[in-house]
């Protein structure tokens, strides 16, 4: 519950700053010290914020425990500008070796922190003194690496592009930030703490998906799409190109989770969460909807409009919790039928930012869509086919495995048969493959 408020707390300390760098068309270090004096100013306010009001976060629910947990994630905020500056100059340069290696060591770090922590009995102040060491650790490491490369001392001159730049961003990512922490706030106040743990074990098995793929998508997008529009002023068809390939992976995956859910609830959780499992089906079509405009948010953001996206979002948000407030029966799946009336709501405003600023006719967005759903279509039906016939009386672990196997050679199979580009992508992965073997 603590750490929902901070995550919305979050968007208030970045103030757009590592976005701003990264689509900005040149970097040098005046714009570097710049960024650094914003960003460590916005993050200490927000520190100080958010660890004053602790006590506050805590009646809301009822719980003091939610303060002692925001006290140390407020301490976090401190240290996050050391790693953020370093981490956004190095994803502007598609440094991935780099960006790994760090990544390696801190999670190996965090892991062993919350471990330790754990055994000795830190209970609910595990997670929130792991996440202060991990992000000093990421802020290290960070700086280490680019010691030689980042000027010194920051500078409180040059920020007016950036606040302008920044008070767009600000917007978005607050509504973001809301859209993310809606369900689990909503369902506090209407629910009570046992549905909340269950929907967010749900989501959470949702969100392997993301863990996964997204953070690799979203890498690569903001600088990438920035570097076409500062070179051509154009990128609607990139755009669609990359939307399709991207909607071959993510929507299929989505497919297989919520035909297995039952399977990868019981192999990772046990049975003590079965309650999660009748739900995660709905949650993987609200995750769905947001997948096909997946690179909206960053193309509008390297054309330096991050407000584009502004009012889609809000009514994301408006509809959701009239859907909630409208089909919520004190049952999970009534929750997520809510959240998912909202995001078929507000899909056409997306579909109306596509098309004003980035050229993409709801036409061409349709047809890029359809496209996709034929060879999921049948992957989908052969899994599903297969799973009632024998994978369900299979061992859970092996169960799980044979269903990856037959829904991921049939899903590549089908997109081999087919003109979509992630057919090209498949082919040529497939001759690297075959050169390296060779």
């Amino acid at each position: 519950m603590g750490a929902v408020f901070v995550a919305i707390a979050h968007v208030f300390r970045d103030f757009g700053v590592s976005s701003y760098l990264k689509r900005e068309a040149t970097i040098n270090d005046e714009i570097i010290r710049s960024a650094s004096g914003l960003l460590i100013t916005s993050s200490w306010i927000v520190a100080a914020t958010v660890f004053l009001s602790a006590p506050l976060w805590g009646a809301l629910f009822s719980e003091p425990k939610v303060a002692d947990v925001v006290r140390v994630l407020a301490l976090g905020f401190v240290f996050i500008p050391f790693g953020a500056i370093p981490e956004a100059l190095l994803t502007r340069e598609y440094e991935v070796a780099t960006l790994a290696k760090v990544s390696a060591v801190v999670v190996s770090i965090y892991c062993a922190t919350s471990l330790s922590l754990a055994w000795l009995n830190f209970g609910h102040m595990t997670m929130a003194w792991a996440n202060l060491v991990n992000i000093i650790a990421t802020g290290i490491a960070y700086r280490w690496i680019m010691r030689a490369r980042l000027p010194l001392l920051p500078s409180i001159h040059g920020w007016g592009r950036m606040l302008n730049f920044g008070f767009g961003n600000l917007v978005t990512a607050i509504l973001k930030a809301c859209d993310n922490a809606l369900p689990d706030i909503l369902l506090g106040r209407l629910g009570n703490p046992t549905l909340v743990g269950l929907f967010s074990r749900a989501n959470s098995t949702v969100n392997l998906l993301n863990t996964a793929i997204t953070p690799t998508i979203q890498f690569f997008a903001l600088p990438y799409l920035a570097k076409l529009h500062h070179a051509t002023g154009n990128m609607d068809r990139e755009y669609l190109h990359a939307s399709s390939i991207i909607q071959c992976v993510l929507l299929p995956a989505l497919a297989g989770i919520a035909i297995m859910a039952p399977e990868i609830v019981m192999f990772l959780y046990g049975p003590q969460w079965q309650g999660s499992i009748p739900v995660i089906p709905w949650l993987c079509a609200v995750f769905a909807l947001p997948a096909t405009f997946m690179l909206t948010t960053a193309a509008v953001t390297g054309q330096g409009r991050p407000y584009a996206v502004a009012v889609p979002l809000l009514l994301t948000l408006a509809a959701k919790i009239g859907g909630v407030l409208w089909l919520f029966d004190s049952t999970l799946i009534g929750f997520a039928k809510g959240l998912l009336l909202g995001q078929v709501i507000a899909t056409p405003a997306y579909i109306w930012v596509n098309w004003r600023y980035l050229s993409v006719s709801p036409i061409s967005w349709a047809s890029n869509l359809l496209r996709v759903a034929p060879p999921i279509g049948v992957a989908v039906l052969l899994t599903l086919a297969t799973k009632a016939a024998w994978l369900s009386q299979l061992p859970v672990l092996l169960s799980l495995i044979a269903a990856v196997i037959l829904f991921s050679t049939s899903i590549v199979l089908t997109y081999l048969l087919t003109r979509l580009p992630i057919r090209n992508e498949i082919l040529r992965v497939g001759k690297l493959l075959l050169k390296k073997h060779d």
